[in-house]
């Protein structure tokens, strides 16, 4: 018995990188303006209506990505966003910016060498 045309669903290797690097980025990119003394009002859109905030937790709940793996990555950090609000009820545009923070740095050290994985 041969198995043909077999495929799984699952994305790996550079892809898989590729796309969870450039998820960081524009959450990154879309949580950085409403981050510290120089924040700028974001626009999103709530209930339907344009709405302005600098609010961290109202941004990345507006976030939407096409792809499932972007969602299940913005879904990782909302939840750490939703527990800083609920625990704290400030801070989280910090949370934010430093998850993603953290996730660009660590990568850069794997693609330098300076972190493997066995």
């Amino acid at each position: 018995m041969s198995v043909q045309n077999l495929q799984s669903n699952a994305i790996r290797g550079s892809y898989m990188h590729e796309i969870m690097d450039k998820t960081i980025d524009e959450i990154y990119a879309d949580m950085v303006t409403v981050f510290g003394p120089g924040a700028r009002d974001a626009f999103i859109t709530k209930d339907g209506q344009p709405y302005y905030t600098r609010d961290g937790k109202e941004v990345i709940q507006s976030l939407k990505f096409d792809n499932e793996l972007s969602m299940y990555i913005l879904k990782i950090i909302y939840q750490a966003v939703f527990n800083q609000a609920k625990a704290v009820g400030d801070g989280t545009t910090t949370v934010a910016v430093l998850y993603t923070t953290l996730y660009r740095i660590i990568r850069m050290q794997i693609e330098k060498g300076m972190i493997s994985f066995l």
